[in-house]
């Protein structure tokens, strides 16, 4: 069986396109090959349902991308020249991204799973995950859950160490100023409609924690913080901005967690 470690995946993190397809594309012959399925896994905000997103409601229905996201229209489309069919031997992983990651893992990567076996040769799929939805696919591959059906497993900028930039998301409602303009101008709308939706809820804060729980788990699990004389707080010593589901994802190599 293959031992898929968190220093594995470390060492895979692969940015450029052209290497990735050149990696889960095998050698094309003149022969008819059978292709191993390939799974892509799209980061926080990739995945959109309206009538759940937008009313808060639960279930999995019909999910797309967002249909101003083309995050992976180059990808596709690459795949797909090379002989992959969609929903055959290609499949997008959508997920409800405001969950935490190990009910995506199972209300939502899973099934994908289960039916990309259903065409592949080998037993096994390939999964290409971004941001989040590294931590989605990692959920998974590091669960005792794991049925060892993941052969390459690619992550794209998912911060496995968390991002100090979702702090003031999760402390304050407050999305960081550095974000693209789209992401900014989406996030802030959903946590507006959910506030006014929500007559119980007094601001943004309590929104984010009540509706959008998997913020908490991009946290960062290193030194961020500083105090007004710019002394930085140790993130052992942090009472409530932690980040356990990381800590205990990252906790070591072999880390086996119950789903």
């Amino acid at each position: 069986m293959l031992e898929i470690t968190f220093k594995n995946i470390q060492k895979n993190i692969i940015s450029v396109s052209v290497i990735l397809l050149a990696i889960i594309i095998p050698f094309r012959s003149d022969a008819q090959i059978t292709l191993k399925p390939v799974i892509l896994v799209p980061g926080i905000m990739g995945s959109w349902n309206s009538d759940v997103i937008l009313s808060n409601k639960t279930g999995q229905g019909t999910w797309n991308f967002f249909p101003l996201d083309h995050t992976w229209d180059n990808m596709i489309s690459a795949l797909v020249d090379a002989g992959y069919v969609i929903d055959e031997t290609l499949f997008i992983a959508f997920y409800d991204w405001r969950q935490n990651n190990i009910n995506s893992a199972i209300d939502y990567l899973i099934p994908t799973i289960d039916k990309a076996l259903l065409n592949s040769p080998t037993g096994k799929v390939d999964i290409v995950a971004h941001s989040m939805g590294g931590l989605v696919a990692r959920s998974y591959i590091q669960s005792h859950n794991y049925r060892d059906d993941v052969d390459q497993f690619m992550m794209i900028g998912t911060p496995s160490y968390g991002s100090s930039d979702v702090y003031t998301i999760w402390e304050g409602g407050f999305v960081p100023k550095n974000w693209e303009i789209g992401t900014r101008f989406l996030i802030n709308g959903i946590i507006d409609i959910l506030n006014v939706k929500d007559i119980t809820i007094d601001d943004e804060y309590d929104t984010v924690h009540k509706y959008i729980p998997s913020i908490h788990e991009l946290l960062p699990t290193y030194d961020f913080l500083s105090d007004s004389n710019d002394n930085v707080k140790p993130y052992s010593s942090l009472t409530e901005a932690t980040n356990p589901f990381l800590e205990n994802l990252n906790e070591s190599e072999s880390t086996r967690m119950t789903m």
